[in-house]
């Protein structure tokens, strides 16, 4: 067994957890909902283009557990901790699909309207904290539930990797600029003086 963290940004989580070497993220992420104690964790996932993805997280926390790991520092005084409120923390995907209409196919929102989606991406650290995919010289979607690669090869999660899951917003068409004094400045280049 390997010991791996597993992180939830934002939503002031992170624990260890024992799985096999070479294991998924996803076993990772089960190992996580078993955990005793708080916080707590559960996920749902959904499956899109025949893969599974993570859908919705949720965190349960008690007893003073949601502490931010960074600190505040006070003159004279030692760091103090950002401490939230006890409860639920959860957040969700938005619902997608893939255009398959143009190749790759490209990531789209069931809503027509959106310019724009929330979607749940991992990383993986080796234990000095270097991005694996990064360092394989590749951004790839991976399903969460499939045995990671580096350079073609099965690398799945090693001892003393950290999984940070982050919750992003993905632009998947133009929306028309961040509003009115932004478009005006930048079509007068008023911006620059």
């Amino acid at each position: 067994m390997i010991t791996v963290t597993i992180d939830v940004a934002g939503f002031y989580y992170g624990r260890e957890v024992q799985v096999e070497e070479g294991a998924t993220v996803e076993a990772a992420m089960q190992a996580a909902t078993n955990l005793p104690n708080t916080p707590s964790l559960s996920f749902t996932t959904e499956t899109l283009a025949n893969k599974v993805f993570l859908d919705s997280i949720t965190i349960q926390h008690n007893y003073g557990s949601a502490k931010s790991r960074q600190s505040i520092p006070e003159q004279g005084e030692p760091d103090l901790q950002r401490v939230y409120p006890d409860g639920i923390y959860s957040g969700a995907d938005d619902a997608v699909d893939f255009d398959t209409a143009v190749t790759p196919p490209r990531l789209v929102a069931f809503d027509q309207n959106a310019t724009k989606v929330n979607a749940w991406q991992y990383y993986v650290y080796d234990q000095d904290f270097v991005d694996i995919n990064r360092k394989a010289g590749s951004r790839r979607i991976v399903p969460f539930t499939e045995v990671l690669t580096v350079d073609g090869e099965p690398r799945g999660l090693k001892n003393k990797d950290t999984v940070v899951w982050r919750r992003v917003t993905i632009c998947t068409r133009p929306d028309g600029g961040l509003g009115p004094k932004l478009n005006s400045a930048v079509m007068t280049n008023s911006y620059l003086s």
